[in-house]
């Protein structure tokens, strides 16, 4: 695992490990993984040593909660979680905490109920918030994105409430601005939206995809 981290981060590439169980993680933690996946079950030496290296957790909490569609009654998942709480742990200890869903357990496009499970585990809104911009920025590497300011790409949301008082504000977006071309506005998506990295021609997909 040290080699292929190592080969990785020569290539300059960032390595996601998914892991639930203790030793799994700890042995990623230990031979240079920059996030860990879902972690649910981490021990808290593991936490102090993420903490040291500067490793991220990203908690993907949406996962562990099935959606009521499926119908299924006290999910085992959520039992798991609640007992382990890897990431309350984490969070006290000061682990890096980056936002991830693992959408695709779930429907795409519910993907903002992870900052309502972040905030009711202990975040704040504004932390939880920082977790899906500043902080997921930092984790990918990426220097242009993260915050608003002069110089960087201009990725902008909206949304009507205010998401420091009440994190479910983020579930609803009705401005989107991507590399400062208006995408969304008023709620609606702009069709004309173009996509330069494909040419003049819209990606295939549904009309606002």
């Amino acid at each position: 695992m040290k080699a292929i981290i190592e080969a990785a981060h020569q290539l300059e590439m960032k390595v996601a490990v998914h892991a639930y169980t203790p030793n799994a993680i700890a042995d990623a933690v230990e031979a240079g993984a920059d996030s860990i996946e879902h972690g649910f079950f981490v021990v808290d030496s593991t936490p102090r040593k993420m903490k040291a290296k500067g490793t991220f957790l990203v908690p993907t909490l949406s996962a562990a909660y099935p959606p009521p569609f499926l119908g299924i009654k006290d999910p085992a998942s959520v039992r798991m979680r609640n007992e382990a709480k890897a990431f309350e742990r984490a969070h006290a200890m000061g682990v890096k905490i980056a936002f991830g869903t693992d959408a695709g357990t779930f429907n795409h496009g519910e993907n903002a109920k992870e900052f309502d499970y972040m905030v009711e585990f202990g975040m704040t809104p504004a932390e939880a918030t920082r977790a899906a911009t500043v902080i997921t920025a930092d984790l990918f590497g990426l220097k242009d994105v993260g915050t608003v300011e002069s110089g960087k790409l201009a990725d902008i949301i909206a949304v009507k409430g205010d998401p420091l008082a009440d994190v479910k504000a983020l579930r609803e977006i009705s401005f989107v601005m991507k590399s400062g071309q208006v995408a969304k506005s008023g709620g609606t998506m702009n069709d004309g939206f173009s996509y330069p990295q494909f040419g003049s021609d819209r990606p295939r997909g549904r009309p606002g995809g």
